[in-house]
């Protein structure tokens, strides 16, 4: 082999060798709110560091974690012996991957170097959270108002807001159910190919606003952790009137006694209708274009 073919192949073996020592990644998997000092794993043995005995370090082998600027640590590696551990840092999910909704899954990443220079490397170690039912779910108001037409049809649905968990899978929002429930009303689930549940409001009888315009419920929201939390919220339904009652007169028949000569436009008698429109007595008077009797 020549010195031009020698050369090119330590270039490329140096190359490999350094596209090595960047390229070594471990992943690991621990819960969140776990106390300090709670062992993850060896770094050393899991990244089986099987050092050649030819090779003379001019230090003792040593982990050294580099953190990003800013960031707590979260976890410590012992740097004899590569142990991590959880330090005296809340590992709190939610806060950590706060705003991430589309990607379930939750990283904490730090690099470690392996000293001395004759074995150096730099290692990405990724921890992936693991999530705890450490949140119950909550509605985003303690009182829910729903506004319904009286002349709504049974079968109809209405949307209720739905509550927010931040914890995820079985630890999210599982159930919904109406606690203090009525039999004008009952509450189905809808389930959307992401995994979210959407309550709904379904009219079961029809409504008379005249009978009675108002429903006071309860609605219940749980999660499925074990144990489970839940919260409840008071769902409020106001029936809106419709035009669905004829104006009654006072009298159905009215009998006045006249002068005969009284002059033209003299009042004679006086008109009183009423409408079936805000109450169970009926009793609200509705204003008559012209509610005088007169002559003409």
């Amino acid at each position: 082999m020549d010195l031009a073919s020698q050369a090119h192949a330590l270039v490329v073996l140096l190359t490999c060798m350094v596209l090595l020592c960047w390229a070594q990644e471990r992943d690991y998997t621990v819960k969140e709110e776990q106390p300090e000092n709670v062992r993850i794993g060896n770094l050393r043995k899991d990244l089986d560091l099987n050092l050649d005995p030819n090779i003379r370090l001019s230090s003792p082998l040593q982990f050294k974690p580099v953190y990003k600027t800013g960031d707590v640590p979260l976890v410590r590696v012992e740097a004899n012996t590569g142990e991590i551990f959880t330090t005296n840092h809340r590992i709190d999910r939610e806060k950590l991957c706060s705003g991430v909704f589309a990607e379930k899954r939750c990283f904490y990443e730090i690099e470690v170097a392996v000293l001395p220079d004759e074995i150096f490397r730099l290692v990405k170690i990724r921890f992936l959270i693991e999530d705890v039912n450490d949140n119950a779910p909550l509605f985003q108001s303690t009182v829910i108002n729903i506004s319904i037409p009286e002349n709504t049809a049974i079968n109809t649905r209405y949307p209720v807001p739905s509550a927010f968990d931040p914890d995820v899978g079985i630890n999210g929002i599982q159930h919904y159910e109406l606690v203090k429930s009525v039999s004008e009303f009952g509450l189905d689930i809808i389930e959307t190919p992401e995994g979210d549940k959407w309550p709904q409001l379904i009219v079961q009888q029809y409504l008379d606003r005249e009978q009675k315009d108002t429903f006071v419920m309860k609605i219940k929201v749980e999660d499925g952790g074990n144990p489970p939390k839940s919260s409840t919220a008071i769902l409020q339904v106001t029936i809106s009137d419709v035009n669905d009652n004829r104006p009654i007169f006072k009298d159905s028949e009215l009998e006045v006694s006249v002068p005969e000569n009284a002059p033209m436009g003299t009042s004679v008698a006086q008109l009183h209708a009423y409408g079936c429109r805000s109450g169970f007595q009926c009793a609200d008077p509705l204003r008559l274009q012209q509610p005088d009797l007169c002559l003409n």
